[in-house]
């Protein structure tokens, strides 16, 4: 048996990631930090995902229905044609039964930690969300992350929701991405209008976070140790000349923030080795996932929730790429899915290694830039829509459908040109009430015209997170 072999079949025993490991893991646990302190992660999922296809209506026979006409409609998306006997075969065998006679729907088998987590009552569904009226990706994403639905290409200096609230609450937000997203990015202390980074640590290795600095008794036999030593010299200067550059001091910042940090959060991670169930999901040599590097994105806010302390955590950002289903949605979409909510895959293992003081104070939010049309394309995809949903997810969520899962109003629609889920629930209410969980009194001053925005009718966002 190669190496390979051995460890699939490891982890296939739960020798990596079952209840073997119990021990150590609790032993693991002693190493985070108490804080406890209420942590929101928002998870990007760029391209748009069709939550429809993740979370269809049931199949029906009944022409006219919902669940009829879903699976008409949207057939070569699931790799299929028009017979009735293929579409009620593929929801049967795809997808669980979900729900109750209100609110009945499809959920992927390949999904099984989601199902457990609304089984246990800790994932909300909000529905017909409304966001972006372009079908622009980037001018879509800055709308969604700035909170703004007016915004346009000339907003991407302003604030986002995440650094806003990081600001509002004097606590960082943790950006575990390539690059820093918008979201991430606070207001400028001398105009609220335009963004900063004073509250940003980019985290994108956590594990190479710190600065190099060498043994002082070796530094005159290492070129290494001399150049870290005179770099450091260097920016000590520059910190205490009193001179001031708009583009040098985010590099005084962002070096001055790393030797502060670098030291306390190795000595952290020395003694808190990285999880064998977390370090799979990033091997090159496992490749357990379709994207490794959404792995290590997961194992960087495993390192950043254990040193939630030293970084004066509130918020973090993450991102998967690749949700853009045109064509063939099974091939592209699906995998993708099963990454984020399959057993054993990143959020599982995630959630079973923080302890319980971490993960009860723990809420995530998924979402893409808009939605997706209520019809297949013809190409085994979906077009770009505008109304889509956002899945909060986190033992503080009270669990449930916020919204109409499957309006019938919709089937009037399916013959238009562009038939699209309809935006009811303005994306800025949400952020007000994610925001008002994470800091009590927030959400109205983050967001003072919120009340005023579009809300579908009879919903009742405030039961998602009790501030209690």
């Amino acid at each position: 048996m190669n190496r390979r072999s051995f460890l699939s079949s490891l982890i296939a025993s739960g020798a990596l990631c079952g209840t073997s490991f119990l021990g150590q893991r609790a032993s693991l646990a002693s190493a985070f930090a108490d804080t406890q302190q209420r942590m929101l992660v928002s998870v990007l999922l760029s391209g748009a995902p069709d939550f429809r296809h993740l979370m269809p209506p049931p199949y029906s026979e009944t022409v006219g229905s919902v669940g009829y006409e879903y699976w008409q409609a949207m057939a070569s998306s699931h790799g299929l044609g028009e017979s009735q006997s293929d579409l009620q075969a593929r929801f049967s065998q795809e997808y669980d039964l979900i729900g109750n006679d209100q609110n009945e729907f499809g959920l992927l088998k390949s999904c099984g930690w989601l199902k457990q987590m609304w089984e246990d009552g800790h994932v909300a569904i909000v529905n017909n969300v409304l966001g972006s009226s372009s079908r622009n990706h980037p001018l879509s994403i800055l709308v969604s992350e700035l909170g703004n639905r007016s915004a346009s290409v000339l907003s991407s200096n302003s604030p986002g929701v995440g650094g806003r609230l990081a600001h509002l609450s004097a606590r960082n937000v943790l950006s575990l991405t390539p690059a820093p997203r918008s979201y991430c990015y606070g207001p400028s202390s001398s105009n609220a209008l335009k963004r900063s980074t004073d509250r940003i640590v980019s985290a994108k290795d956590t594990r190479t976070l710190t600065l190099f600095e060498g043994d002082t008794a070796e530094f005159s036999g290492s070129f290494r140790n001399e150049l870290s030593r005179n770099v450091a010299s260097y920016y000590a200067s520059k910190n205490s000349s009193g001179d001031s550059d708009v583009f040098a001091d985010k590099f005084l910042q962002h070096e001055s923030k790393l030797r502060e940090l670098g030291g306390p959060i190795n000595e952290r991670l020395n003694s808190l080795p990285v999880p064998a169930s977390l370090e799979r999901l990033y091997s090159q040599e496992l490749m357990p996932l379709h994207s490794p590097a959404f792995g290590l994105q997961v194992r960087n806010l495993y390192d950043s929730l254990a040193s939630a302390d030293i970084l004066n955590m509130g918020l973090a950002t993450l991102e998967y790429k690749g949700f853009d289903s045109h064509r063939l949605q099974i091939e592209t979409l699906e995998p993708r899915l099963r990454d984020l909510f399959g057993e054993q895959q990143a959020m599982q293992s995630l959630y079973e290694e923080l302890p319980e003081s971490v993960s009860d104070q723990l809420v995530f939010t998924f979402g893409g830039e808009f939605g997706r049309q209520i019809r297949a394309n013809g190409d085994g995809g979906t077009d770009h829509g505008e109304g889509s949903t956002m899945l909060i997810v986190g033992k503080p969520v009270t669990g449930g459908v916020y919204g109409d899962m499957f309006p019938e109003s919709e089937l009037a629609l399916r013959d238009e040109l562009s038939p699209q889920i309809q935006g009811l629930t303005a994306i800025e209410r949400i952020h007000a009430v994610l925001a008002d969980w994470h800091t009590a009194g927030s959400g109205s001053a983050l967001f003072p015209d919120s009340a005023l925005s579009p809300q579908e009718t009879g919903l009742d966002l405030t039961r998602i997170l009790l501030n209690t």
